[in-house]
């Protein structure tokens, strides 16, 4: 029997089963602790979580066109070195600056690309080689060693200023989503991006441009993650060679518990962003009940491999 037939809402808990699964972590942990549900832990989760939310609307957009990025954390690495170094030298128009880095994000992206649509070779193995390179650069633009003191006054106010008692950088998220929406929703493409996901062979049988839609998808993927890292130095005011650690997982784990099929072609942002908060409150319910890092790691670990065979489960099902 097709789960059509075994669940006649299936549309609907398919889609916002990241929602669901939200609504049911914050009764347990608000019932095991007083202080997860307080406006303050609130807003500093949703903070937390702004930066992985914007890079996630640029992974979300590569998996729908049946791609996936794995070299979002090292991009966002880099650009958090090149940000800290630019803004520590104090040499260059802020805003010269930040356009710097975005086009590193975008032309990393480009590379990513072109490797997967003219090179032909599989998203999973450019992206893990770039995710090696990537980090490597890094490296070297910082020999390796942390930038303490990021104090440029006009570049702090990005990562620690509020609008309307509102942080910045959820702001900036809440933009993100919206233009992430607009994008692949009521666009022409973003309908290209979900055939493209869906069939690509078909896609392009039907007069549409493959390459040309993938080629943006992770030219938009590198750019957002230039644009968390911008965020993330001005609001910790210094740079580590550990920023971006495992920000590629946290965004595929994120899109995936959000209805994103790994599959391609399937999935919606609003989905993917309910994922982000899932994650992030997970991190944070374990955080205040006193659970090690490192058994934090593994219940992640174990939500990533649950999430990944829950979506091979509903394919099949809709398949059959």
């Amino acid at each position: 029997m097709s789960l059509k037939r075994k669940m006649p809402y299936r549309g609907l808990l398919l889609e916002y089963r990241a929602a669901i699964l939200l609504l049911f972590l914050f009764i347990i942990f608000t019932v095991m602790s007083r202080r997860f549900f307080t406006v303050d832990n609130i807003r500093q989760v949703l903070k937390n979580e702004s930066l992985i939310a914007i890079v996630v609307c640029g992974q979300t957009m590569v998996i729908i066109g049946g791609g996936i990025d794995l070299s979002v954390g090292s991009l966002l690495m880099l650009c958090s070195a090149v940000t800290a170094r630019l803004v520590v030298g104090n040499s260059l128009n802020p805003i010269l600056i930040i356009l710097t880095v975005l086009a590193i994000g975008a032309l990393a992206g480009l590379v990513n690309g072109v490797l997967c649509t003219k090179g032909k070779i599989k998203p999973f193995i450019v992206t893990l080689a770039m995710m090696g390179i990537i980090r490597g650069l890094a490296l070297i633009v910082t020999g390796g060693r942390n930038i303490p003191s990021v104090n440029a006054p006009w570049f702090l106010r990005i990562g620690q200023g509020r609008l309307f008692s509102i942080p910045i950088p959820i702001l900036i998220a809440v933009v993100g989503i919206v233009l992430t929406i607009i994008l692949i929703r009521m666009t022409t493409f973003g309908r290209g991006l979900y055939a493209l996901g869906g069939n690509r062979k078909v896609a392009w049988l039907s007069g549409i441009r493959v390459s040309r839609i993938a080629i943006i998808t992770y030219v938009l993927c590198g750019i957002t993650a230039a644009v968390a890292s911008i965020i993330q130095i001005s609001w910790l005011a210094s740079y580590a060679p550990t920023i971006g650690k495992n920000f590629e997982l946290e965004t595929i784990l994120a899109a995936v518990i959000g209805g994103i099929s790994l599959q391609g072609g399937k999935g919606h942002i609003v989905g993917a962003i309910f994922g982000v908060m899932f994650v992030g409150f997970i991190w944070n319910g374990l955080l205040m009940l006193g659970i090690s890092f490192h058994l934090e790691t593994i219940i992640i670990g174990i939500v990533f491999i649950a999430a990944v065979a829950l979506d091979r489960f509903i394919q099949q099902q809709i398949q059959s």
